[in-house]
């Protein structure tokens, strides 16, 4: 089991757990839950680093983009290959060490000053005279009462119920492809001002998938960012949204007409008396 992790009230309003829910395809909440399972296991091992490996199973999402995630959403740092420096742990995860080491050195402290009967610590050892609720004495010998109907103790039964995981698709498909698009493209035309992303943004996004698909919302993107259309920059996921049914990207090159097919198409229509 992990250590306790406190988290400061801060947390609830910083931009970076936002951006990691948006990458990792969840709300912040969710993202700062996640974390917080993470620092508590940096903190359980009295380590910084976490492996990509270990850290996808925490995000929920695919190995190959657990370190990206942690890195692009600002709450870690490259380490050496395979692994990531997690954020917010230095002079937070020392103080477990440091209980254990008092614990052990109280624990020796009392060992050498305890009092022993016949090698065991005189408070363990059990008073011949004491009776237990439920006991009686007859003739100077203590008599346990049974406890009547219970022949055997009870032994409770577990029952565990399985979880659905989610799919691979859900962890690394459209929706995170998209997010990562869209700040990749905002980001290049703000100068690496980052956009604002909540909900509401999150929802517009998976509304416009589940109706037209990736590649469709992918290729209008691209068309609103390239300046294709009579929009002018800042290009925002609601710019996107407002105008949807107008950026549609040409299916091709525009033919031009020549004057030479203007007399053609004269005569054509003169002979058949247009």
């Amino acid at each position: 089991m992990a250590a306790n992790v406190t988290v400061d009230a801060r947390a609830y309003s910083d931009p970076r757990f936002e951006r990691l829910g948006a990458l990792a395809g969840y709300n912040q909440y969710e993202a700062l839950g996640r974390m917080v399972r993470v620092w508590g296991w940096c903190t359980d091992r009295e380590v910084d680093i976490i492996s990509a490996c270990d850290l996808a199973i925490f995000l929920a999402v695919a190995t190959d983009v657990a370190a990206t995630v942690l890195v692009e959403s600002g709450l870690g740092s490259p380490a050496e290959e395979g692994s990531v420096r997690v954020k917010g742990c230095r002079g937070r995860t020392e103080w477990l060490s440091k209980l254990r080491v008092g614990g052990k050195k109280g624990g020796r402290a009392r060992a050498g000053s305890a009092k022993r009967v016949n090698g065991r610590f005189a408070a363990n050892v059990p008073n011949p005279h004491q009776t237990k609720p439920g006991d009686s004495l007859v003739n100077d010998q203590t008599v346990t009462k049974p406890s009547p109907g219970l022949a055997s103790p009870l032994t409770p039964t577990i029952t565990l119920t399985p979880t659905k995981k989610k799919s691979r698709e859900a962890k690394e498909g459209p929706y995170p492809r998209c997010v990562a698009y869209y700040f990749e493209r905002y980001l290049g035309q703000s100068s690496g001002r980052k956009p604002r992303w909540g909900s509401r943004e999150g929802k517009n996004l998976k509304d416009l998938l589940a109706s037209h698909g990736e590649g469709e919302v992918i290729a209008r993107m691209e068309f609103m960012f390239d300046g294709h259309s009579w929009l002018k920059g800042p290009f925002t996921m609601g710019s996107l949204v407002t105008n949807w049914d107008a950026l549609i990207p040409a299916s091709g090159p525009k033919k031009t007409v020549s004057g030479d097919d203007l007399r053609t198409m004269a005569a054509q229509l003169k002979a058949k008396g247009e």
